[in-house]
C-alpha cells in the first residue's frame, strides 16, 4: 500500500541513503535530525511508503507564501509510476495559500526537469558550479495565480 506522510526520526537512514544514491550529496543525518526535534512550521519534510518502505521524500522552507523545494527523490525503480507526483503533490496541498515555489536542479537531471516543467516550473536562471562538483544548477520557479 502506497501512503505518504511526514518524515519521521526512523526515516532519516534510508532518506540519506536515497540522497546520496541518487542525487550524490545529502543534507545529512544531522541536519535532518535537526529540523525534525525543531518543529518548526516553515519546513517540512514527507516520505512516501511502498509496502512500508520508504521509496522517496521531499523537504522544504515555508514562509510568507514562498516556498523551497530542499530535495525531492524517489527510488529509480519507483519512478515514472506516480510516486514523485503523489509526494509533490501533497507538499503542495499542505501549503494552502502559497504563491511560489523555487528549487535547483541539476543541470544534467533531464527527468527532474521535465518533472517540474510538467508541473509548471520555468527556468528563471543558473547558478554556475553550485554542486560539490562542479556542475550548474537551474533555478526554477513555480509561481501560483488563481482568478477569483
Amino acid at each position: 500500500m502506497v501512503n505518504v506522510r511526514k518524515m519521521e526520526f526512523r526515516d532519516i537512514k534510508k532518506v540519506v541513503e536515497l540522497e546520496e544514491k541518487y542525487l550524490l550529496e545529502s543534507l545529512g543525518e544531522k541536519l535532518l535530525a535537526s529540523e525534525l526535534s525543531e518543529k518548526n512550521n516553515g519546513v517540512s519534510f514527507y516520505v512516501i511508503e511502498n509496502d512500508d518502505v520508504v521509496i522517496g521524500y521531499i523537504g522544504r522552507y515555508y514562509f510568507f507564501q514562498e516556498a523551497e523545494v530542499l530535495n525531492f527523490v524517489v527510488d529509480e525503480s519507483y519512478q515514472r509510476q506516480g510516486y514523485g507526483q503523489k509526494l509533490f503533490d501533497k507538499m503542495v496541498e499542505d501549503m494552502k495559500d502559497v504563491k511560489k515555489i523555487t528549487l535547483e536542479a541539476r543541470a544534467s537531471n533531464i527527468k527532474g526537469i521535465n518533472f517540474y516543467t510538467k508541473n509548471g516550473f520555468k527556468q528563471v536562471g543558473v547558478r554556475k558550479k553550485y554542486y560539490k562538483n562542479g556542475e550548474d544548477a537551474l533555478l526554477l520557479l513555480k509561481e501560483f495565480i488563481w482568478k477569483f
